[in-house]
């Protein structure tokens, strides 16, 4: 993981408390051992952020790219109760550029997402319900790798959504801008 930290100390800056764990990669582990490892960094933040200044029950998550998959996390309860979390503690997820419906065409793809029952299980755009912590997609037209989804999130997710592009920028141009 890279991290930039004049992006920390902004945060900090702003008064926010930021986290930022590290979990295990391809092609040490497979899904879903990388959102387990996610799962436990938020029990982690819930337990401790009072320590730091945080609201334990005001965890938003953030990721970029494949850290924005995570935001399973914020999809799905079933990862935060099996490492004895409480969906409740998020209440919302930020992504950047993120894959949020995977195509497991590439063959790397279908390693590290093994054949498993229903999309459900490890798609974020199937998880998304009128339940769901808030959101805010950024992603760059001008993006390359994963493909904007932004143009086409609330037909496909069927909420009010609000998703946007930033128009011929990549995810790092736009994160750059105030």
């Amino acid at each position: 993981m890279v991290v930039r930290p004049s992006r920390i100390v902004a945060l900090a800056n702003a008064g926010y408390v930021a986290v930022l764990p590290d979990y295990r990669l391809y092609p040490k582990v497979r899904f879903p051992q990388f959102v387990e490892d996610g799962a436990l960094a938020v029990k982690w933040v819930h337990t401790r952020a009072a320590e730091f200044g945080g609201d334990p029950n005001a965890v938003f998550l953030m990721g970029h790219s494949a850290d924005a998959h995570l935001a399973i996390l914020a999809l799905d309860p079933r990862y935060l109760r099996k490492a004895g979390g409480d969906p409740g503690w998020v209440r919302a997820w930020i992504g950047l550029s993120g894959p949020y419906a995977i195509e497991r065409q590439n063959p790397i793809l279908r390693e590290i997402f093994p054949e498993m029952p229903g999309a459900e299980r490890w798609q974020p755009v199937a998880l998304v319900n009128g339940r769901s912590p808030a959101a805010l997609l950024i992603h760059g037209t001008a993006q390359s790798g994963t493909p904007c989804p932004a143009l086409n999130l609330r037909r496909d997710w069927e909420s009010p959504l609000k998703a946007g592009a930033v128009r011929g920028r990549n995810t790092a141009d736009a994160s750059a801008q105030r």
